[in-house]
């Protein structure tokens, strides 16, 4: 078919309406050339939003699954985060409960530490009660003794040589007693000592222990609060 451009009424690129005249030609056929380069130009155009639409399509679908793992991920986390947050509430409660038993541990113990530390005191001072009358009687004694003692002897120089008389029996049983009565008063004395150096070095070490407890209970309370911020 034979036929000439009159003219062209559309751009490269552009879309057109049904029925748009979009080339005149001059000539025999001229409208059927026509119909023709407007189908042409449809199914270029057609083509072109075919191809835009599964574009977008396929774009969605991807879209849809980046979406979907990362609310997977979001999830998994949360959960991650219950977990650390249930371990560390366990971690809480024993901390608590072992802090509450050694408090009470250190209260008994100081309780039995006091008590013993009175008791100790009250023999003790029953033992100097007992040395202060011997030493009173051994004095007496001693008087007497030098009263009926012409020589220099010593009261006790005397009684040795004098076992039998009735005042050197007294004396020489009241020196064994007050011997005696020293003794009891040291090893007193040494056990109170050490008792009290016991009790101090106990309360150290449990205080220690309540100290080192508390700090451990404070972190883990900080990183539940640091947890429970991100749930």
């Amino acid at each position: 078919v034979s036929a000439s451009i009159k003219s062209i009424n559309f751009s490269e690129g552009d879309f057109v309406k049904k029925g748009e005249i979009i080339v005149e030609l001059t000539g025999t056929n001229a409208s059927t050339h026509q119909n023709e380069l407007q189908y042409q130009l449809a199914k270029q155009n057609y083509e072109a939003a075919k191809n835009s639409y599964q574009n977008l399509l396929a774009s969605s679908e991807i879209s849809s699954e980046t979406a979907s793992l990362q609310y997977q991920s979001a999830i998994n986390q949360a959960n991650s985060l219950l977990i650390d947050l249930k371990s560390i509430d366990n971690n809480i409660s024993t901390l608590e409960k072992n802090l509450s038993l050694a408090n009470e541990s250190l209260q008994l113990s100081r309780d039995k530490i006091s008590t013993d530390l009175q008791n100790s005191q009250i023999k003790i001072q029953d033992l100097t009660s007992q040395i202060n009358s011997l030493q009173t009687l051994k004095m007496n004694l001693i008087n007497q003794i030098n009263s009926a003692n012409d020589s220099e002897l010593s009261a006790s120089e005397f009684c040795l040589e004098n076992q039998s008389d009735p005042i050197c029996l007294s004396f020489l049983e009241n020196e064994m007693a007050l011997q005696k009565l020293y003794e009891s008063y040291d090893t007193a004395s040494q056990a109170l000592n050490s008792a009290v150096s016991q009790a101090n070095l106990g309360d150290l070490q449990t205080i220690s222990q309540i100290n080192q407890s508390t700090s451990q209970l404070n972190a883990l309370k900080l990183s539940k609060i640091s947890l429970e911020e991100k749930t």
